[in-house]
């Protein structure tokens, strides 16, 4: 969160007992796996580095042929080596945040209620379609993932990544936090918002596109740039170079959204969504966060209050104004925060395990999710029978029986 507020503090307060009672032995016993594997990567650290300098110094001292070492075969050899060796030394970062996460979680998700946790995929992928938040996506993985009751809504939450595959590398498509909240009450209608501007972050997330579009896009300019500079006779000219070269890279931009915006036209045209009609709606802020669609626009009025449009936008300070989406599906509420970072990491390898500011930051994430609860409660309570009417039933029912 930004700032947080009086309940978070409260939570933490709260939380900080409740750690000490029940938490504080659990981390005392895993300092001891720490030290083991921080020995274990201080050792593979040392070792890669002097294998490093040991080749560098054979190349300095021309023990290996200068023709070698400039081969481009070789630098591709040394450069694999180095991907290798990265890999090795985060093996021991992973199994410590492993073995933490299997130890702590379910315990430090019991101050809320019983949840269990696992890796394996607990919202299901019938679930996601339904949901109409992810057009595309043909393979999925999850990290983390925790389901449980919470306030007598039941709710899933998970690490996800969903991805389309291709022959250069996969694409993502969405990278982040699913959470998944089942009323007992049914929505008649299908409502889903997307988040305006989630094609920015689509770019953000797959460098395999960006990165070559940007340098294929830019170097041609900059050159352009610094030939138009060189050749520059006063500041004049310099001035009207550089004018040039904003109006070219503004243009392009404008053409490549407008083929973007095209190509999203022509898909959405030969595979219509079912909630295909835009609501219009009179909460200003909140269009300007999200793009509404649904299929009855008179039921989707009647789910989409200025209330609850204020709540979504809660919704999105909780989670540091990042991009959030939301559908509204027959009992089901899904929502879908995109995020790159790690969630629910309660240490770390090269901090001691007694340390509180990680799991500070946790307790953080995790009201933001339990704080969704609060705000969304759509619930239907069951009416209370009279005790004057349950009487009557019962004595009726017992003349019934007496008179056979």
């Amino acid at each position: 969160m930004q700032k947080t507020d009086d309940k978070s503090e409260q939570i933490q307060r709260d939380f900080r007992l409740f750690y000490e009672q029940n938490l504080r032995q659990i981390y005392e016993m895993l300092e001891p796996k720490r030290q083991k594997y921080l020995k274990l990567f201080l050792k593979r650290f040392f070792f890669f580095l002097a294998t490093g300098l040991f080749i560098w110094v054979l190349c300095r001292t021309d023990f290996i042929s200068p023709q070698i070492y400039k081969d481009k075969n070789f630098q591709d050899f040394c450069f694999l080596l180095v991907l290798i060796a990265l890999y090795i030394l985060n093996l021991p970062f992973s199994a410590y945040i492993e073995e933490t996460k299997m130890s702590v979680m379910e315990k430090l998700l019991s101050f809320w209620g019983y949840f269990t946790y696992s890796h394996k995929n607990i919202i299901s992928q019938q679930n996601i379609e339904k949901s109409e938040l992810f057009t595309f996506f043909d393979r999925e993985d999850t990290d983390d993932a925790f389901c449980g009751m919470y306030k007598g809504t039941e709710m899933s939450v998970c690490e996800h990544e969903l991805r389309i595959h291709s022959k250069k590398g996969d694409i993502t498509t969405f990278r982040g936090v699913l959470i998944l909240l089942k009323f007992n009450k049914r929505f008649k209608s299908k409502i889903v918002a997307l988040n305006r501007g989630r094609w920015l972050n689509f770019f953000l997330n797959n460098l395999i596109i960006s990165f070559p579009l940007l340098m294929i896009s830019l170097i041609p300019f900059i050159n352009l740039l610094l030939k138009g500079i060189v050749e520059a006779h006063s500041v004049t000219d310099l001035a009207v170079h550089i004018i040039a070269f904003l109006k070219t890279i503004v243009l392009m931009w404008l053409i490549i959204y407008v083929i973007f915006w095209l190509c999203r036209r022509i898909y959405r045209y030969f595979r219509p969504q079912k909630a295909n009609q835009k609501i219009e709606l009179e909460g200003i802020p909140f269009l300007r966060k999200w793009r509404v669609q649904a299929d009855n626009q008179i039921e989707a009025r009647c789910i989409l209050t200025p209330v609850l449009m204020e709540k979504m936008l809660k919704v999105k300070k909780l989670f540091y104004g990042r991009h959030v989406d939301f559908a509204f599906f027959e009992r089901n509420l899904l929502i879908a925060v995109h995020t790159r970072k790690n969630m629910f990491e309660t240490t770390s390898l090269l901090t001691p395990a007694l340390r509180y500011h990680k799991i500070r930051t946790v307790i953080n994430q995790l009201y933001s999710i339990f704080a969704m609860v609060d705000l969304f409660d759509f619930n239907e309570k069951p009416v209370p029978v009279p005790k004057w009417k349950t009487g009557i039933v019962r004595t009726v029912k017992w003349k019934k029986r007496h008179q056979r």
